[in-house]
């Protein structure tokens, strides 16, 4: 904002100055004081609101007048905490969520800085701008699976840290900020010292170990699966953010302590990422504000929870969160307060979006060749490489990844027979290989190892956009039938495949730095329930095997998981190899 803008608010307050837009009669949904206000009119001018009250200056004509007799005025929504660059090219998710009344979204950027870097992280930031929805940025926090992208470089780190819209440090996984916390501490403190937020991922983190991790400075934990853990972190001045996404969905359970006295202004509601078919069919953060009132939130809770309360968490409410002079022009009419449904969305002063219809399309994101990240493979892959070997005779004793439920795995030891040098591995039918492949070194490092109760009875799966590592993850029954997925997967560019008896049965291209599709949102949705069915038939029994797949190699959720270096022990921050003593 430049000193000529707020001379043009002020001068439209005093009559001087049209209006740039005029909305007249509306009940004000007051988030700072939790007022229904009616008949109130809410004059903008450029990106801003300038006037909230009673507007007297009929014969300065704006450029548009509505009359929302009937309509509540709602602050545009706020998604706090998501992964906005994975699965869906932005500019395609950003169609779908502009009728939604969702206006501000704060994204994490850990998926990109080890594919992109600095410059090409700076890049990505920049095509978002001048979307028709505002994007802000937390920086990764860089506890990674595997050891060699950890941490963040103190240059690449002040440089994010000053812009203007990057918020904070990204979620940092607890247990590794406990282990190496000569690496992590000194990156948190600079994001403190200059009063940015630190987000946090305290998931299964209890007691004495809670504790020591909030000593860091962390703001916040999207990570509370329960009333009693969301109380908990609350108490100890955390901002509660819950998750209701394509991950998990926690606002169910946490509403029991929402119903009650408790103040609710440490909340907030959060997405943690977008699921696809949800979006193209139900909406985004207005399905999650609805939800929150259908089971007993206060409306205006359930909306300072996706606006005032997510801007004041990140030090913002200055700028979005709520409708009062100078604050950028977001705001939402809907016909009722109990099911909202957006009839007109404003952004930044821009109406984008009527009775449903986007009516300002988002900027497509330029895919030239720092986007598309060519995997780096030096030779074809065979049958050969799957082969699980060993010298010891005649058993070995083998770590496994234990699918504990469809994202959670522990670590189990499993007594193989050998033959020949090969483990046979295949003769329990519980247990599939499963191999993390680094696509982007030269060449191509890889770790083969175990994992049970996956399901997959046939063939294999495979996707190159395994969380928190810059790896490939490959799952499968039959050796050849993983070496003809990954091929394909780096003939792709990146992507997903389903391989049976050689035969390539489904595919899905992700060209974005092998993270991203690039197709429309509609044959994406498809696509994924084309693959569901079909995993299905192959013994995948998992609400979405994709993200049973990718999240094999996370450090996020516990405890036992995989990259190209070896088996993750998340309890210890060990990385071990097949054999198990």
């Amino acid at each position: 904002m430049k000193p000529e803008d707020i001379y043009s608010l002020m001068d439209v307050c005093l009559g001087k100055e049209r209006p740039s837009v005029l909305i007249k009669n509306a009940t004000l949904v007051d988030v700072y004081t939790r007022e229904l206000l009616c008949e109130t009119d809410i004059a903008m001018k450029g990106k801003y609101i300038a006037f909230v009250g009673k507007w007297k200056y009929g014969e300065n004509d704006p450029e548009l007048v509505i009359d929302a007799q009937g309509l509540y005025a709602i602050p545009g929504f706020i998604d706090g905490h998501t992964h906005f660059a994975y699965l869906v090219e932005p500019s395609e998710s950003i169609r779908y969520a502009i009728p939604t009344g969702t206006t501000s979204i704060v994204t994490e950027l850990m998926e990109l800085y080890p594919l992109l870097g600095l410059e090409g992280l700076l890049y990505f930031m920049d095509l978002l701008k001048g979307q028709p929805i505002k994007f802000f940025f937390t920086v990764p926090s860089a506890v990674f699976t595997q050891k060699s992208p950890k941490g963040m470089p103190e240059e690449d780190l002040s440089r994010l840290l000053s812009l203007q819209e990057v918020l904070g440090m990204g979620e940092s996984y607890w247990q590794g900020v406990l282990q190496e916390r000569e690496l992590f501490v000194p990156s948190m403190l600079k994001s403190r010292i200059l009063n940015k937020t630190l987000e946090g991922h305290s998931a299964g983190a209890r007691g004495e170990r809670l504790l020591a991790y909030l000593c860091c400075g962390i703001s916040s934990c999207h990570e509370p699966t329960n009333p009693q853990e969301a109380l908990e972190r609350a108490r100890l001045g955390l901002t509660v953010m819950i998750r209701e996404g394509a991950v998990r969905r926690e606002l169910h359970s946490i509403s029991e302590i929402l119903r009650t006295e408790i103040d609710k202004r440490r909340f907030v509601l959060s997405s943690d990422g977008v699921d696809p078919e949800e979006l193209l069919e139900r909406g985004y953060m207005d399905l999650l504000v609805n939800k929150a009132i259908s089971l007993g939130v206060d409306p205006i809770s359930a909306i300072q929870m996706a606006s005032l309360n997510v801007a004041e968490h990140f030090h913002m409410e200055g700028w979005v969160g709520g409708i009062s002079p100078s604050k950028f022009a977001d705001i939402l009419l809907s016909e009722r307060l109990d099911v909202i449904r957006p009839k007109f969305v404003f952004s930044s002063g821009n109406l984008i979006a009527m009775e449903g219809k986007v009516l300002m399309e988002p900027n497509p994101i330029d895919k030239d060749e720092r986007l598309i990240c060519v995997p780096r493979v030096q030779r074809r892959f065979s049958g050969n490489d799957f082969i699980l070997r060993t010298e010891i005779r005649p058993n070995v004793r083998a770590y496994t990844i234990r699918m504990v439920t469809d994202l959670v795995t522990q670590m189990e030891v499993r007594d193989l027979a050998v033959e020949e040098g090969r483990i046979r591995w295949e003769e329990a039918q519980d247990l599939n290989l499963v191999a993390a492949i680094e696509r982007r070194s030269d060449p191509n490092q890889f770790f083969l190892g175990l994992v049970s109760h996956f399901g997959l009875q046939k063939g294999a799966f495979a996707c190159s956009a395994g969380w928190d590592t810059t790896d490939m993850i490959v799952i499968g029954r039959d050796e050849n039938d993983m070496a003809t997925a990954a091929n394909r997967v780096f003939d792709l560019k990146g992507g997903a495949v389903v391989v049976v008896d050689g035969r390539l049965i489904w595919e899905l291209p992700m060209p974005i730095l092998g993270i991203m599709s690039n197709s429309d949102l509609r044959r994406l949705v498809e696509a994924f329930k084309e693959m569901r069915e079909i995993l299905s038939t192959l013994g995948v029994k998992f609400r979405d095997p994709l993200l049973s797949l990718v999240t094999l190699s996370t450090s996020a959720i516990p405890f036992f998981r995989i990259c190209h270096e070896g088996y993750v022990d998340l309890k210890s921050g060990k990385t071990l190899g097949l054999g198990a003593p």
